[in-house]
């Protein structure tokens, strides 16, 4: 994410900035766009949303979302670069993408961990997928599980197509010119000739 500007970066200093009367009124917007759900304490967004279902709000010329809002006006300070970290309802259950609820947020912090914890929460769109691009199942030998473990000791858990993996590497190996087939061979032989001296 380093050297991309984000679009909706409404911040601490961004929001301080702000006349006490345009707070109001982002305030009356924010109320007046809410529904509460009646079981869940989650506060629904019934303005514009994205692709997603985040809600978001023409505010002073530019875009913001209704959650960085929130949490500025009833939590606290807020970085350019922090991310809204979704948590869960009043039921347990993972909230919604449209509620914009700032005590069911888990707080804010970094891109990596927003997106770690949707993915152990099971929203994340990559854990529901059950096929590959070709319309393979992921499941049984046909699934390729691989552990990769991150600079801060994190554990990501890869998926890969055996059928779609063996494909590749039996065109790649089709499309080896002879040139290439040859250098290979040379290359085991010297290696064998080595390794078979005493």
């Amino acid at each position: 994410m380093a050297g991309r500007t984000q679009r909706y970066s409404w911040d601490s200093r961004a929001f301080r900035k702000l006349a006490p009367e345009a707070v109001q009124e982002l305030h009356a917007r924010l109320m007046a766009a809410r529904v509460v759900g009646p079981a869940t304490g989650c506060w629904y967004w019934t303005g514009s949303r994205d692709k997603n279902g985040h809600g978001k709000l023409g505010a002073l010329g530019s875009t913001a979302r209704p959650y960085r809002l929130a949490w500025l006006m009833f939590r606290g300070p807020l970085r350019a670069e922090d991310f809204f970290l979704h948590g869960f309802d009043d039921l347990g259950k993972a909230c919604h993408p449209s509620c914009f609820n700032p005590n069911h947020s888990r707080g804010v912090g970094p891109q990596t961990l927003n997106m770690r914890q949707a993915v152990e929460d099971g929203n994340h769109w990559q854990v529901s997928k059950t096929h590959c691009a070709q319309g393979h199942e992921y499941s049984g030998r046909n699934l390729i599980r691989r552990e990769v473990v991150a600079d801060d000791g994190h554990v990501s858990v890869w998926r890969y197509c055996r059928t779609c993996k063996n494909d590749f590497s039996r065109r790649a190996r089709a499309e080896r010119t002879q040139e290439q087939r040859d250098r290979d061979n040379a290359r085991r032989r010297a290696r064998a000739a080595l390794t078979s001296k005493p």
